[in-house]
């Protein structure tokens, strides 16, 4: 799953708000940036940090801390997200991290999410015995920055290793290159109980540059950039209020309220 989105607003009626923005702090003019024109903001800018600029902030079991644009997140226990305001570049949650937002107002800015193999992130909950679902009001603001990198585009690297966590014998399973395949080699996908073809990632079209700053040595970024990723074996679970319907009664054709 990719939330690939352009330079506009996009506000979910579960009381979570996503914006991007891809130009910086200027008087020059807007960039075009997928289906809309970049706009320029005084808090994302319309670069990315040179590598030289960049440092790692880990977040194990307790509070996450405000950060900065130049510095990369990787989440490997439970991180606790309380009202306020967060900048990061990359955030990158691994296997046994879980980003975990508050109910509260937030606001998080970030180039890149990516939740891989066995990482988690999740607003409101879901009680494991009756499976009943407390939202958050919020509002969770995810702001998604960076600039329209153009054809050769490098997309964000993983943190795990070079397949984002996934078993290597699992990855492997299925040639790529095979044009139009007979028959694919099904496999048990753990940790799931689901029995089915994998194919390994490849770049997207026009993000296929390499990222410089991956430390697998990744041909390319597999799911872009400006992005908010679930790999394989990742939890999103957004849970908000506005307009939600939770009731597994419901009619499956309901569409909610606003």
């Amino acid at each position: 799953m990719i939330a690939r989105l352009g330079s506009f607003a996009i506000v979910l009626s579960l009381a979570l708000i996503f914006t991007v923005s891809a130009s910086g702090s200027s008087n020059r003019p807007t960039i075009p940036e997928c289906v809309a024109s970049a706009r320029d903001t005084s808090f994302s800018p319309d670069r990315l940090p040179t590598m030289a600029d960049v440092t790692t902030t880990t977040c194990g079991n307790g509070a996450l801390g405000p950060g900065n644009a130049g510095s990369d997140l990787v989440v490997n226990g439970t991180c606790t997200v309380s009202a306020g305001t967060y900048m990061y570049r990359n955030i990158n949650i691994v296997s046994g991290g879980t980003l975990q937002f508050n109910d509260a107002a937030i606001d998080l800015w970030a180039a890149n999410i990516i939740i891989e193999n066995n990482g988690t992130m999740i607003a409101g909950s879901v009680d494991a015995n009756t499976g009943v679902i407390t939202p958050i009001a919020g509002p969770l603001t995810i702001h998604l920055y960076g600039a329209n990198q153009g054809p050769g585009g490098a997309g964000a690297p993983c943190a795990t290793d070079e397949r984002c966590g996934v078993d290597k014998d699992i990855w492997t399973s299925n040639n790529m290159s095979a044009m139009y395949p007979d028959s694919c080699k099904a496999m048990l996908l753990s940790p799931s109980d689901v029995t089915d073809c994998f194919y390994s990632y490849a770049a997207l079209p026009f993000d296929n540059g390499k990222p410089t700053d991956s430390k697998f040595n990744q041909a390319f970024g597999y799911y872009g950039y400006k992005v908010l990723a679930v790999g394989y074996g990742a939890t999103l679970q957004l849970y908000g209020k506005k307009g939600a319907t939770y009731d597994t009664a419901v009619d499956p054709t309901n569409t909610g309220t606003s």
